[in-house]
């Protein structure tokens, strides 16, 4: 009986002690950082901006390790990657962070789902506001996104110009990271009709136009201002083309921009935008890139207006209702008839739309390779029929990311710089 009461006792204490183990265990146990705030990530792709993924804010940092892909889930979203750190900057990834990065897989195509920010509406691309919901499964507590970050975009001031007329031009100006004793150049990139609006953002997250300036191997090659003006409903009207000019003209008193090496380069209604720029300004305009815009000038004293100035005309040959690549060739003969020097790649010789990045430089290239060996400063190409996808008007696409095309141009260098009036 005694050995019995013993056993009992001893079984007692254990029971006693591991209770007292699981109690300081509950009261030594950290809780999770606390819930802050919730922001939805953008970036752009050629076809526009998407949702991307999402950043949460906590009051304290999660180490490494502590979340997986399946911690977090969004509603209408797969979760594909996440990280941390304490800068709140998307892409920077550190051991430990009060920000949480949750990565989304890129949609299959452009506004497929709910991935897209951008509505078209009534011709131009209007910002949807979204909220999205966001749960942490192990509790099953719910967040709730609002509001956007968004990549490249973010990096660009949101600036504006008002006339004497009370005629506003809303503006986006990228200035380099880099620090130079020297003035940079300056690319301003005219937008299309789907951008026109007030709402400074379109001009640059419709399509990759602008951002294929600021990308990390255009700006270790080619530093530059990059100016993204956004055109009223009228268009690019003179008090718009007027505006330009005055932010310019600030530029360059400011002493920022390198005066013999602005370029202008725009894509559909801005390729028009394009050639204004160089009648209004032809001793400004260094060189200029026109893309999918096949409406030329014809005119004698247009023509003589800008026959000095660089320039390379890029359509999808089936863009136009399938009249850009006759357009072309109208052109082209009406120029060199003229004296003019310039190259054609067009119908057969035309270039593959379909191709990306070092294959799409690779395929451009013999367009510079001829104009060096004929001595011309003019070009025109076009993207066989078909290649140009998913639109066949979209062959900015190919074109605005082109290092082949953006090394021509900033070689390009007036022999007397800009002096604004």
């Amino acid at each position: 009986m005694k050995k019995l009461l013993t056993v009992l006792l001893s079984a007692a204490m254990i029971f006693s002690f591991g209770a007292i183990v699981m109690a300081q265990a509950e009261e030594e146990a950290v809780p999770d950082p606390a819930f802050v705030d919730a922001k939805i990530v953008t970036k752009v792709l050629d076809e526009g901006q998407i949702i991307s993924g999402v950043r949460l804010e906590f009051d304290s940092e999660w180490t490494g390790g502590a979340l997986t892909t399946s911690t977090f889930a969004v509603r209408g979203f797969d979760v594909t990657g996440i990280y941390l750190n304490n800068s709140g900057l998307p892409g920077k990834a550190e051991y430990s962070g009060k920000y949480v990065f949750v990565d989304f897989d890129d949609p299959a195509g452009i506004g497929t789902g709910n991935n897209g920010t951008l509505q078209y509406n009534n011709g131009q691309n209007l910002l949807r506001e979204q909220t999205l919901c966001v749960s942490y499964v192990p509790k099953q507590e719910m967040f709730y996104a609002t509001g956007y970050i968004n990549i490249e975009v973010d990096e660009f001031l949101a600036l504006e110009i008002t006339d004497a007329d009370g005629y506003t031009t809303p503006y986006r100006l990228y200035v380099p990271a880099i620090e130079s004793e020297e003035p940079l150049p300056l690319v301003i990139w005219m937008h299309g009709a789907g951008e026109r609006g007030d709402n400074n953002l379109a001009q640059i997250a419709a399509n990759r136009g602008a951002l294929n300036y600021v990308t990390a191997r255009c700006q270790s090659e080619h530093p530059c201002y990059v100016l993204a003006p956004q055109a009223q409903p009228t268009g690019w009207d003179d008090p718009a083309i007027a505006n330009i000019g005055n932010i310019v003209k600030g530029l360059i008193e400011e002493g920022n921009i390198d005066a013999s090496r602005i370029y202008v380069t725009g894509c559909s209604m801005g390729g028009m935008g394009t050639k204004k720029m160089m009648q209004t300004y032809p001793d400004m305009v260094a060189a200029a890139v026109v893309i999918a815009n096949s409406s030329f000038l014809t005119e004698p004293e247009q023509l003589e207006l800008v026959k000095d100035i660089p320039c390379i005309t890029i359509c999808g040959a089936a863009d136009g209702g399938g009249n850009a690549d006759a357009n072309m060739v109208e052109n082209f003969n009406l120029v060199t008839g003229m004296g003019y020097k310039a190259v054609a790649f067009l119908a057969e010789n035309g270039r593959n739309g379909y191709l990306r990045g070092k294959e799409a430089a690779l395929d451009l290239a013999p367009v510079i390779e001829a104009m060096e060996a004929e001595g011309a400063i003019w070009a025109y190409v076009d993207y066989l029929a078909d290649t140009v996808v998913p639109n066949a008007h979209w062959s900015w696409m190919a074109a605005s990311e082109n290092e082949t095309l953006q090394d021509w141009m900033f070689s390009q260098v007036k022999a007397s710089p800009y002096q604004p009036e």
